[in-house]
């Protein structure tokens, strides 16, 4: 879908990279019409995790920064990772110690293999990103990425549920 202004507001589609802005990275959209824009905003810091995705975002035109056009995002949706429709939402852990995708409109059982279990049991309570077969409201993920975490959590990668203490690495939110 191409890129529609109305009064300095745009819907925009397409795949976003990563590029270098000193010390720090910023999203890039590249649309359909092989336009570019710098996405700014609160969503950035998400957005930065999804290069290589297709997004949809909206929000507001911006004032030109490294030569490019901006869009201050005021909202966005993953629409593909590797050719998939990913489920987004937060990675919750039920009382009966399992994983659940805790979206909007509904929640999905998360049934994943014990090495990917593991992983994502250290991103519970994150916003994450998820791919593989659903079937109903059980989805057995091939692939994830997390996109927000509230705090730099502590992670214990080397423990298994169950287990006594591990030596822990703190992993940042970044």
């Amino acid at each position: 879908m191409p890129g529609k202004a109305v009064g300095g507001k745009v819907v925009l589609s397409g795949s976003l990279v990563v590029v270098r802005e000193l010390d720090r990275g910023m999203p890039q959209l590249t649309d359909e019409q092989g336009r570019r824009f710098l996405l700014t905003g609160g969503w950035a810091e998400e957005l930065v995790r999804l290069h290589g995705h297709t997004v949809k975002v909206w929000g507001e035109l911006g004032p030109k920064k490294l030569f490019q056009p901006t869009v201050v995002v005021t909202r966005y949706e993953l629409l593909e990772v590797g050719g998939q429709s990913p489920q987004v939402g937060e990675l919750r852990l039920e009382a009966e110690g399992r994983l659940q995708l805790r979206q909007q409109d509904r929640a999905l059982v998360v049934e994943a293999p014990a090495a990917l279990r593991q992983r994502l049991r250290a991103r519970v309570g994150c916003k994450v990103w998820l791919v593989g077969e659903l079937v109903g409201s059980v989805l057995r993920p091939s692939a994830f990425g997390w996109l927000r975490c509230q705090a730099a959590q502590t992670i214990d990668v080397n423990q298994a549920p169950g287990r006594g203490p591990a030596i822990k690495r703190k992993e940042s939110s970044r």
